[in-house]
């Protein structure tokens, strides 16, 4: 996963399997973890069902989400490079099949069939 600030943070990284390991070893902990982000995800579900109900109800339109940050044009700009980089390649390597094919002059792909009357 990654992630991107908008805003100065603090965060702490933690590898997950070195976490699980933790975890499985001192159950108290785990179970501290699983207290703590079961609740953050209680509220979230909770505030997305209230949502729901009340779009349903017509008390509350869905907006679409707009995302805007300093960081999307080079999202952006490094996706539109990604895609001309991988086009490139796609066909480079046809010109090359092609010129392989093309210099064969015995091949099955050169063979013209003829219907039979």
């Amino acid at each position: 996963f990654t992630a991107r600030a908008v805003e100065p943070t603090q965060a702490i990284f933690f590898y997950g399997t070195i976490l699980r390991e933790y975890c499985e070893r001192d159950h108290s902990l785990g179970f501290e973890l699983f207290k703590r982000m079961s609740a953050v995800m209680v509220k979230r579900l909770q505030a997305a069902r209230e949502k729901m109900l009340a779009v349903h109800a017509r008390e509350a339109k869905l907006e679409p989400v707009i995302l805007e940050s300093p960081f999307m044009d080079q999202e952006l700009d490094s996706d539109t490079d990604s895609i001309k980089d991988q086009t490139r390649k796609i066909s480079k390597a046809a010109e090359t099949t092609n010129a392989k094919l093309g210099s064969r002059s015995n091949g099955p792909h050169t063979k013209s069939t003829r219907p039979r009357s």
